[in-house]
């Protein structure tokens, strides 16, 4: 697949304070106007320059305070245990940006498709293999230095000298996990992914979900079923 051009306010660092306070006001019944000023006020205190400030709470709001087809993911990230198990805020973040924003999708794929074959990532191989994938050349560096230093942020990867480190995550939390297996069916463009293949889809770094089969046995999120050729396929529930 490729792009031609990455989408709008995909070039900004977002904190992980940030995103769980857009995700807060996400929970808010009211007016998406009301809850993008209050998203904007906030971040006008935690960043310097207005620009600045307005871009980046562009892309917050992009992520979870509009209606777009990624809003079932929302709602239902909505009904989620979060505050029981706010070290896994992350991965709901995770979730949406790879669905709603291409670059950290290409990012993603390109980190999880590298650590496959040389372990510390080369910063430059992600760059070299995320400009394959977009027509404009000029912004992309810029744009996958912020998704790897918001990847850091949100404790997915670490950074070294240019280098990049996967870390072990492993999401034990049935419902979190169950969520993040329907991210990933969305992020594939997929009505389903094969359940032998979900331990080596690229785009969820080092989380570990370490019985997928029993997960879905107990949620509502996602389903598993056998397609024509006899292959457990997990699809998500509508």
């Amino acid at each position: 697949m490729g792009y031609k051009k990455i989408t709008v306010g995909a070039d900004r660092f977002l904190a992980l304070n940030w995103a769980n306070y857009a995700f807060e006001l996400f929970q808010i019944q009211e007016d998406q106007d009301y809850l993008y000023e209050s998203l904007k006020s906030y971040l006008d205190g935690e960043i310097e320059g207005e620009e600045t400030s307005r871009k980046t709470a562009n892309q917050l709001k992009r992520l979870w305070l509009v209606e777009d087809d990624f809003q079932q993911l929302r709602l239902t990230a909505q009904s989620l245990k979060y505050t029981l198990n706010p070290e896994f805020m992350s991965i709901l973040h995770l979730g949406m940006a790879m669905n709603v924003f291409p670059i950290y999708r290409e990012t993603l794929r390109a980190i999880g498709l590298l650590d496959r074959i040389i372990n510390p990532i080369p910063k430059q191989s992600i760059r070299k293999r995320v400009l394959e994938m977009f027509g404009n050349t000029a912004s992309i560096p810029r744009a996958v230095d912020r998704v790897l230093q918001t990847l850091e942020d949100w404790q997915f990867i670490d950074l070294e000298p240019n280098k990049v480190v996967i870390r072990t995550i492993a999401l034990k939390d049935d419902q979190f996990a169950a969520w993040c297996i329907a991210a990933l069916i969305f992020a594939n463009n997929s009505t389903g992914i094969n359940l032998s293949d979900l331990a080596m889809l690229p785009e969820k770094l080092g989380i570990q979900i370490a019985d997928p089969r029993g997960i879905i046995q107990t949620t509502n999120f996602v389903k598993l079923s056998r397609n024509s050729q006899g292959l457990e396929i997990i699809t998500v529930s509508h």
